[in-house]
């Protein structure tokens, strides 16, 4: 099992002591509320499911640093743990990895066992429940079900160069700046360019958990988000801004668990837009936004930068920052389960997990 005692909070040279004693002095957050760490667990190179795996009761949670992954418990437990090799795609729900020319693609469930193999040739992906393998020239991409069998298949006229889905549909952005939407059938029910930019690109993507919402991170020269709702079985724009970003790489966006916010990254650091109100506020980071993590009973977001010297910044969705703390890490990760906000770090062949708690006080 791992290991699991306050030596390890020494772990990654001094930065997870320096995160416990600011949370500690920090300034209290709104109403009393409070961060409070939970436990620190050292993450090994490898280990192999079976006795770690058995051990660790309840429902796994993923975790990728860097080329490390594996999955762990909300109790410090660390099931399983390996480091990548050529490719890697992890959700809660599973993981697939593979080689630089697999024969098949293994799909295995968070306690190793395999759920199927395919011979879909491409990239693999897991996306929470849901698999896809987009296709080796990267103008294509499938969906498997759990049992490996294709649901649907679907070419595009350009690179896919963004991705979102939820439960009901897929988004796809192309390179040449046209944004598709995909039911479970393999229909599209949405097409739609943008425009208004020099040159066409879809950089990034989302859909709002019930599919009311679409948004997009679009083109350049200039670039800008928009968002499109769906109103009598179509969707329309119902906000955009033209922003100072010049992106040209995947942009990270995503719409908060319960729909009402999209967190979209900007140049200067992160964007929420409220549905209900259509409007946004900047919360300012350094970027590049490594990571982020929101928690809508608490209107709290959390944001990890890197621009040489990374920080932690917690914040509300106004964009009113409450305070931020340096971390010393060569990676990082962060993600939440309600109210438990998980930091992972790496720092030269050392990795932790670090759980902390939002509680009042």
């Amino acid at each position: 099992m791992e290991e699991k005692t306050r030596v390890r909070i020494t772990v990654a040279g001094t930065s997870i002591i320096g995160i416990v004693y600011f949370l500690l002095f920090a300034l209290p957050l709104p109403k009393q509320l409070s961060l409070k760490p939970m436990w620190v667990s050292a993450i090994p190179q490898a280990m192999e499911l079976g006795g770690g795996a058995a051990a660790v009761k309840g429902p796994l949670l993923s975790f990728r640093i860097g080329e490390r992954y594996g999955y762990f418990d909300r109790n410090a437990g660390i099931a399983f743990a390996a480091t990548r090799g050529y490719g890697i795609s992890i959700s809660d729900a599973g993981y697939v990895s593979w080689n630089m020319r697999p024969d098949t693609l293994q799909f295995k469930d968070p306690r190793g066992n395999l759920l199927f193999a395919s011979s879909e040739q491409g990239y693999p992906f897991m996306d929470e429940e849901r698999r896809f393998v987009v296709s080796s020239n990267q103008e294509g991409i499938s969906e498997l079900d759990n049992k490996g069998s294709i649901l649907w298949k679907r070419d595009f006229p350009s690179l896919i160069t963004a991705f979102a889905s939820n439960k009901d549909l897929t988004v796809i952005g192309t390179m040449d700046g046209q944004l598709f939407a995909i039911d479970h059938h393999g229909q599209v029910s949405l097409s739609f360019a943008p425009g208004g930019s020099r040159i066409p690109c879809i950089y990034g993507c989302a859909i709002s958990p019930d599919g009311k919402n679409i948004a997009a991170t679009s083109g350049l020269d200039k670039q800008r988000v928009l968002v499109l709702e769906k109103r009598d079985e179509a969707y329309r724009v119902t906000w955009h801004r033209w922003t100072d970003s010049d992106f040209r790489r995947p942009v990270a966006m995503s719409f908060t668990p319960d729909g009402r916010e999209l967190v979209f990254e900007t140049s200067g650091g992160l964007g929420v837009y409220d549905v209900a109100s259509r409007k946004a506020n900047i919360l300012f980071a350094r970027d590049p936004v490594v990571s982020s993590a929101a928690l809508p009973n608490r209107k709290l977001l959390l944001a990890l930068d890197n621009d040489g010297k990374p920080s932690i910044l917690v914040a509300s969705y106004d964009g009113r920052g409450y305070f931020s703390f340096p971390y010393s890490a060569d990676e990082a990760m962060l993600r939440n389960e309600g109210d438990s906000v998980f930091f992972g770090l790496r720092k030269n062949d050392t990795a932790s997990l670090l759980r902390l708690d939002f509680v009042e006080e």
